[in-house]
């Protein structure tokens, strides 16, 4: 054997450690009676770490994804949704879809996009939790109007559609829209 160490690890025997022969003899309760030297014992052992500190790391952005958050794409639906609610939110002509929606008109520093993670994270979940559904991780838009939130997952259509909710300043569902 090599090394100066022998770990014997027996089924039958209870944990612990006892002096054999000038050889400290671990003794393990086990599924499978196996000998390992000291050199693979410790391989084993950094393999084991290494697994550890994998597995700690992919719950963690699971973790990440199952909460979701904000939506980076500042595409062609990112750019409908500032224009049609920063006209919304702030045109004096527009006070009877804010009427409906129950907005009251805002200054353009009263509107804009979340970008904050822990707002976007509540907001996926506050959204998941109004549609009823089960997805994990969405992705949404955040848009601030005054103290409530317009919150939309561009994956989520009714016809041609966007399905968005109006969210109070403590994601209470304030209505289900058409986006």
């Amino acid at each position: 054997m090599d090394g100066d160490y022998v770990y014997v690890m027996e089924p039958e025997k209870t944990h612990g450690q006892e002096l054999r022969n000038n050889k400290t003899m671990f003794r393990w309760s086990g599924p499978v009676g196996m000998v390992v030297t000291a050199r693979a014992g410790m391989r084993l052992m950094s393999q084991t770490a290494l697994f550890l500190v994998l597995l700690s790391a992919l719950r963690t952005s699971l973790a990440a994804a199952q909460s979701g958050g904000c939506d980076p794409d500042t595409g062609d639906i990112h750019q409908y949704l500032l224009n049609r609610y920063t006209v919304i939110a702030t045109d004096s002509d527009a006070a009877d879809v804010r009427t409906n929606l129950g907005i009251p008109l805002l200054t353009p520093n009263q509107i804009g996009f979340v970008t904050d993670t822990l707002v976007c994270h509540q907001a996926s979940s506050a959204y998941t939790a109004a549609q009823g559904d089960s997805v994990v991780g969405r992705s949404v838009y955040v848009f601030r109007l005054g103290d409530d939130y317009l919150v939309v997952d561009k994956q989520v259509f009714a016809g041609e559609f966007l399905i968005g909710w109006l969210f109070d300043g403590t994601f209470t569902p304030i209505m289900k829209i058409a986006a």
